[in-house]
């Protein structure tokens, strides 16, 4: 059976999306439970990796298992079994030709940011800065827009010939106590986001123009930039997928093709 699971998180006490050793992470966290559930081990397969901190307004993963489990079911062990900071918001049995990480047509992450004090909850989510100017930000985060290269926006090492992305939409919407840094693209290298924040929050205070940025662009040379914006305000807002048939498998479908057992 093929399952994909829909869920949000706050990254706040976790190191990062993707497992590792002795490491408390969101991936970690939800295989351990599943394993639990089927009685084998699963593997969760998700969109993409979110830096330690990074939060998650939506996540897409999926994985396979021979068991059959009532899907509301699954939603129900998880979250009564998970941490507040970690919700199940769905789960549905899907075609083998889906994947969570491949079949993602765009992906769209948000920074919060305001130029004055916010309050104490907010604070925790919001970079705070009362220097910036949103006005130099607004015209900047536009030169972002369209393929680029973006090697010196990123920290990844693998693959280093395959740095072009394409953002194809990029919007600072205000809000009553902050603003949205938002940026829809094809997809986002290690860092990607934080970095291009970073950048702006540079140029938003005056330290660097907003010509840097194409200056990065331009390059044949290889030079990370050092400005990377804390993980704490960033979020994974949405994910788009392309067109393509979901086959729900229905209980009474499995029963009739199959002996394997279903669990309820």
């Amino acid at each position: 059976m093929h399952y994909k699971l829909e869920f949000s998180y706050i990254g706040t006490n976790y190191f990062g999306y993707a497992k590792q050793p002795n490491k408390l992470t969101i991936q970690g966290v939800i295989e351990d439970l599943l394993t639990n559930l089927f009685s084998d081990k699963i593997i969760i397969h998700a969109s993409g990796r979110t830096d330690k901190g990074v939060h998650a307004l939506i996540q897409v993963a999926d994985f396979y298992s021979d068991k059959i489990i009532n899907t509301r079911n699954i939603v129900s062990y998880l979250n009564n079994n998970l941490n507040n900071d970690i919700k199940i918001l769905n789960c549905e049995i899907v075609d083998d030709k889906f994947s969570s990480r491949f079949s993602v047509k765009s992906k769209t992450y948000a920074y919060l940011i305001s130029d004055k004090k916010v309050n104490i909850f907010l604070s925790q989510y919001v970079y705070v800065n009362e220097l910036l100017d949103i006005n130099k930000i607004q015209n900047a985060i536009k030169l972002f827009k369209g393929s680029h290269n973006f090697q010196n926006f990123t920290s990844k090492k693998e693959d280093e010939w395959n740095f072009i992305r394409t953002i194809y939409n990029v919007k600072v919407k205000k809000d009553k106590d902050y603003f949205e840094l938002i940026f829809k693209g094809n997809g986002f290298m290690k860092y990607m986001v934080r970095k291009m924040v970073g950048t702006l929050i540079e140029i938003g205070i005056g330290k660097i123009d907003e010509s840097f940025i194409q200056e990065q662009f331009n390059s044949n040379k290889r030079n990370i930039v050092n400005y990377t914006a804390p993980s704490f305000a960033l979020f994974l807002k949405e994910i788009r997928y392309w067109l393509y048939t979901f086959y729900i498998l229905t209980f009474y479908y499995f029963v009739s093709q199959s002996n394997i057992k279903v669990v309820k």
